[in-house]
């Protein structure tokens, strides 16, 4: 019995070692490297794993369009490579980009005007 499952063990193993080296958009490389995380199976395919986020992390700056104005891309490559020790910065000039600059002007603005309320009331 447990000669039988080491053997199916393998041959799984195989196929995610198959479906690591297909997986050829980032967004998919990321997003099978975070199933493989929460499985708990990440350990079996350090390797390949290493050599996927050393790839993205590589490229950060420069081919970027596959993230481009999508916020669950940007914040799973984010804390994916933060996870593995990577460094990516951390800065808000993307949200332009994504479209939530307006929204963080109006966050603020309501913010700043419930301050004032509250500062005035005292």
């Amino acid at each position: 019995m447990g000669e039988t499952c080491t053997i199916e063990l393998e041959k799984l193993k195989g196929y995610v070692n198959m479906m690591l080296a297909q997986v050829g958009k980032p967004l998919h490389q990321l997003e099978l490297v975070d199933t493989l995380q929460r499985l708990g199976i990440y350990y079996d395919f350090h390797e390949e794993i290493k050599r996927i986020l050393h790839s993205i992390c590589n490229n950060y700056d420069r081919n970027d369009k596959w993230k481009d104005g999508d916020l669950y891309a940007t914040a799973l490559e984010f804390r994916v490579l933060r996870q593995h020790g990577y460094h990516v910065p951390q800065g808000i000039t993307n949200y332009c980009v994504l479209g939530l600059d307006s929204f963080f002007t109006i966050v603020l603005e309501n913010f700043s005007d419930r301050g004032k309320r509250f500062l005035s009331a005292r």
